[in-house]
């Protein structure tokens, strides 16, 4: 019998079926290619703060290098707490919140401990790429929840409604949005909320971005509200506020049931997360934060000159995004598709950006650009577009 299944191939569905993220097909084909300008992969280019680092060296020479309790430090989940209660408004205690590596890690262990195969995943299109997969990783099935522009490419409840059946067991969805841009009003996740407990589902809210808001937008956290905070799987990361995408430090809060088998999955998943990196986590929580203020105001200047430049060019509109440091550019008039022009963009002019299709079929028309870079290398990038944009 195990003759016969290997016969058929050494590999498991899970990993057959689980598609390659758009972006990574973007980053290999520009590589080996001289004077690139990208706008494709979404990291802040502000280095971690000096504070955190030296946090990390200390806590080397401390002897931080050891096992850790598998749902994270004590002190750096009691920190946690009180962040999620200052800025969140989320009322919660240290055993319902799990430290995990980076805010990816937390979503594996959510989706793990609450899909089951054949449950279906209420999924933004377009959306982040890794959550269509991580449910086809555990066995689940995404369900596309078309975002419009005519919205702003917010997630709205009346989107989504019929699209309910007697599988569905979950809502995703990221707030600032990656790849849009878009922030929910307190107003619609109020609503998702609402429709989230009439059909019996879970929301996981990804607020990675939570730091990144302009022009008075403000975030609210769904899981501040006393009816959904049963439900709802809140995941945070220190990637981007604090310049910290390497050190793969994130977490989640929810129900105390929830996090428990989130702990122990992790026990059997990475066991903890980095130990160094926790104690570097407690120091950017517990230290300064100046240094957000500043990176706001330079991530307002640098959106406002690619949305603007892009809506310069002919043929390219763009509407101005709330949050994040994400602009989704609609580029329907050039009658090709997203991957095509994306493509042509690399080979005529050199300049990297994501195809929408890489997050749904919803995003077929548009390309995903990153101003998580500076000034200049936006005004050299728009500036190269354009004269792209003459033969597309």
């Amino acid at each position: 019998m195990l003759a016969d299944r290997l016969s058929q191939g050494p590999l498991s569905k899970r990993a057959t079926d689980t598609p390659r993220s758009g972006i990574r097909v973007i980053f290999d084909m520009v590589q080996g290619l001289q004077d690139v300008i990208s706008f494709a992969i979404g990291e802040p280019d502000f280095g971690t703060p000096k504070h955190v680092q030296e946090a990390a060296k200390a806590a080397i020479d401390q002897g931080f290098t050891r096992y850790t309790p598998n749902a994270g430090f004590e002190d750096l989940r009691q920190a946690i707490k009180e962040k999620l209660q200052r800025e969140n408004n989320i009322q919660t205690e240290t055993n319902e919140i799990v430290v995990t590596p980076g805010g990816q890690g937390a979503l594996t262990l959510a989706l793990m401990a609450t899909i089951d195969p054949g449950d279906e995943v209420l999924v933004p299109d377009p959306g982040y790429a890794s959550y269509r997969s991580q449910v086809i990783m555990c066995g689940g099935r995404p369900v596309s929840v078309p975002v419009y522009e005519k919205d702003s490419f917010r997630m709205l409840a009346e989107n989504f409604t019929n699209l309910i059946t007697n599988r569905t067991k979950m809502i995703i969805f990221c707030n600032p949005s990656n790849p849009t841009g878009a922030v929910l009003k307190e107003s619609d996740l109020r609503a998702l909320a609402d429709t989230a407990n009439d059909h019996g589902l879970l929301i996981v809210t990804d607020e990675a971005y939570e730091k990144f808001l302009y022009d008075g937008s403000r975030h609210f956290s769904l899981g501040s509200l006393p009816d959904a905070s049963k439900n709802t799987i809140s995941i945070f990361s220190f990637s981007k506020a604090y310049g910290m995408t390497g050190w793969r430090v994130g977490y989640a809060v929810a129900d105390r049931p929830i996090i428990e088998q989130m702990i122990k999955l992790q026990e059997h998943v990475s066991a903890h997360p980095s130990s160094v990196s926790q104690r570097a986590a407690l120091a950017a929580y517990r230290g300064p934060q100046a240094h957000i203020k500043k990176l706001v105001a330079d991530y307002t200047a640098r959106r406002n000159l690619i949305v603007n430049g892009l809506n310069r060019i002919k043929g390219v509109s763009c509407i101005q995004p709330d949050g994040a440091f994400y602009a989704l550019a609609n580029f329907k008039s050039f009658g090709k598709s997203s991957l095509q022009i994306a493509t042509d963009l690399i080979k005529t002019v050199r300049v990297a950006t994501v195809p929408g299709t890489a997050f749904g079929d919803y995003g077929e028309g548009y390309l995903r650009f990153t101003y998580a870079c500076s000034m200049k290398t936006i005004k050299e990038g728009l500036t190269r577009i354009e004269t792209a944009s003459k033969t597309l």
